[in-house]
């Protein structure tokens, strides 16, 4: 007997499910089943849910969950299990525990989303409306409904097509409580209507016609919902391709899908106002490849945006025209064993990749500060408009090897697992991008792992570029002294150092941002022109100008604790600029000494991980063990992280974050919390 769709997602489920249970144990499918509650999970809300209901299992169990298989990202730090796990789960936690746990966690749900979900703006409000129908459909379907029907009448009354494309597959993910609860009317009402909406009038009328139908009207939970006329006299009406209506709002290649329909379409599109990445690029190439290109694209752009090279220009009214103010650094290039050479100021990065020496296989090296990150982003800037206009060019893609965390694992599996978390690329489709050498990888960070594991670093990247693997072009970026320290050296064909600003690139830079006064002050200052011979420590320096002590200064004995000093400046500078802040309103602003607490906080977890970019779930699992919080944690910590980020601490990359320059972290780590 042939296998129906719906028995095939039942046996994918189960598979799931066992397969999650075997790698993490039974304590963690039994976070999972609760965790199949909440039609929506955000890392918070499971932590609570963690806490409330299952503290048996281990505080990685939250991790654990989001970012199994058991779930899908479909917004901002917010999460969903497809149908057919949801479903299967919950009845697994209903023979376990009973209607009884299903009430209690109904009742923590409306109790959460009262105090967490208070903000009144439409996402918020569609949001704790889910969350809130969530709650009853599983606990008092009558109640829900009744609710249901009374919205979806209303919204067809007032034919809100967006409305009703919002709320039929929502009230399709609640199938099986009202189909127990005897409401399966409401559900073949909602499919019908929905049809009827998209233009499929035959199809429409055949599942409204098995409804009692009375004056044009059908009656359930006290609701009566009107059936429209051309379903009531198809006759009347020929049937259209598609309803003028659905076309407008949706296009020609949307149709509705029956049953157990996929709710990331409803979180994302329709209640979180998001829209998936759209492909850049030569049609001729395919287009998961140039979703993918568009995806490092908006990531290269943002982070090129968010420098504080950028920050000095928009603060100082130059951003309308940054174009016009050079980077200033100096650089040497070395290839094989000659001997190193200056490299000419009009030479570009994206030559120098293109030389016939380097033939697209390079090394960036520097000093902390000199520029190599954002050298390597200029170039992945070029290299990305090469292959939007060439079809068969490899696609950029960027990669931080702090991530790189098991010296056993090969930089191929590293790739297609980060290229699975980073961009949702899936296992096997990067695979077959890797070694059908697809992907042109540019690695970042190799000084940020621990000191004694760079080296095995080293050799495991000479061992895929020895592989049959090997991308055609490859280029890694380090600090000078740490690459110095291994014995082992890159397979590469040469390499580029960023050297230390002269005394006139520093003058000319400052005059070309209307900062001369700036150079009056360094000039005179052997140690202080000394320290801002890096672009990063340039930057700092005339963005925290303003906060500068010459008298401290003088009592200043040592680079280390200049350094300190300037940075001290430079976060005082930005915490008390004048902003609009868009995350925070004037009255809930966190105050600096909190601030600060959880940004030592923050970087000393990253510290202790050896970790630069993170994810707010990571730190957030992470942060509940470090006896430093002091339960001291924003609870929105997603907010907190942007507000960072607007005050030029952080830097948000898609749903990830990093300190605007590991200098910056390494110092909040060393810096003293109170009481310390």
């Amino acid at each position: 007997m042939p296998t129906t769709n719906k028995e095939r997602e039942i046996r994918i489920a189960q598979r799931r499910v066992e397969g999650f249970a075997q790698q993490f144990g039974e304590a963690h499918r039994n976070l999972a089943r609760h965790a199949a509650f909440p039609l929506v999970l955000t890392p918070d809300l499971l932590y609570q849910i963690w806490a409330n209901f299952v503290p048996e299992a281990s505080w990685t169990a939250v991790a654990h969950v989001l970012l199994s298989r058991l779930c899908r990202q479909v917004g901002y730090e917010m999460y969903e299990m497809d149908i057919p796990d949801r479903n299967l789960l919950l009845r697994e936690l209903k023979e376990q525990f009973g209607q009884e746990r299903f009430d209690d966690l109904g009742e923590f749900l409306l109790d959460y989303v009262a105090q967490r979900l208070t903000d009144d703006d439409a996402d918020t409000r569609d949001l704790r409306e889910v969350q809130e129908w969530t709650a009853l459909a599983y606990t008092k379907p009558d109640e829900a409904a009744r609710e249901l029907a009374e919205i979806i009448s209303l919204r067809v009354k007032l034919e809100d097509v967006t409305e009703v494309f919002r709320l039929t597959p929502l009230i399709e993910t609640f199938a099986e409580p009202l189909t127990e609860a005897g409401y399966e009317p409401l559900l073949v009402y909602t499919r019908g209507i929905g049809n009827f909406f998209h233009g499929n009038l035959k199809t429409a009328q055949t599942q409204l016609s098995k409804l009692n139908i009375s004056d044009g009207q059908v009656k359930f939970a006290g609701v009566n919902l009107e059936i429209p006329t051309q379903i009531l006299d198809l006759s009347r009406y020929p049937a259209l391709p598609k309803n003028e209506i659905a076309q407008n709002v949706l296009g020609n290649d949307n149709t509705i899908v029956q049953g157990n329909n996929n709710l990331m379409v409803t979180i994302q599109e329709l209640i979180l106002g998001q829209q998936t990445t759209k492909p850049i690029g030569n049609p001729a190439r395919p287009k998961n490849e140039r979703i993918l290109l568009a995806s490092v694209k908006e990531e290269v752009t943002a982070r090129l945006k968010q420098s504080l090279h950028n920050a000095v220009l928009i603060n100082l009214g130059k951003q309308s025209q940054p174009q016009q103010v050079k980077r200033p650094w100096d650089a040497e290039i070395k290839i094989g064993l000659k001997p190193a050479e200056p490299l000419p100021n009009t030479t570009t990065i994206l030559k120098v990749f293109d030389s016939e020496e380097i033939a697209g296989k390079l090394l960036i090296l520097g000093a902390p500060g000199s520029g190599k990150t954002t050298t390597q982003l200029e170039l992945a800037q070029e290299l990305i408009k090469r292959a939007e206009e060439q079809p068969d060019y490899p696609v950029p893609v960027l990669f931080n090897l702090s991530s790189w965390k098991d010296d056993r694992q090969s930089i191929t599996n590293w790739l297609l697992a980060e290229l699975k978390s980073k961009y949702g690329v899936s296992t096997k489709l990067g695979k077959e991008w890797v070694e059908n050498k697809q992907l042109l990888p540019l690695l970042d960070g190799l000084d940020e792992l621990e000191p004694q594991r760079q080296e095995i670093c080293v050799y495991a990247i000479n061992q895929f570029l020895a592989s049959e693997n090997r991308a055609f072009y490859l280029v890694v970026c380090s600090r000078s002294e740490e690459y110095s320290n291994c014995i082992t050296q890159l397979q590469l064909n040469g390499a580029i150092y960023l050297q230390p600003l002269s005394n006139s690139q520093i003058r000319d830079y400052l005059a070309s941002v209307n900062y001369i006064e700036f150079w009056s002050t360094i000039s005179n200052d052997l140690d202080l022109l000394d320290l801002v011979k890096t672009p990063l420590i340039l930057s700092i320096s005339v963005l925290a100008f303003g906060e500068l002590s010459a008298q401290e200064w003088q009592h200043l004995n040592s680079t280390s604790d200049r350094l300190q000093y300037l940075l001290d400046a430079y976060i005082t500078r930005v915490f008390t600029r004048n902003i609009q802040s868009r995350v925070y309103t004037r009255d809930n602003i966190p105050s600096l000494k909190q601030t600060r607490i959880w940004l030592i906080c923050l970087a000393r977890t990253l510290q202790e991980q050896s970790q630069t970019i993170f994810s707010s779930e990571e730190i957030q699992a992470l942060s509940r063990l470090q006896k430093y919080w002091r339960g001291e944690m924003p609870w929105n910590y997603r907010r907190f992280l942007d507000y960072a980020t607007e005050r030029l601490i952080l830097q948000r990359i898609g749903r990830q974050y990093m300190f605007i320059h590991k200098l910056l972290q390494d110092h909040f780590a060393q810096m003293s919390l109170p009481q310390d």
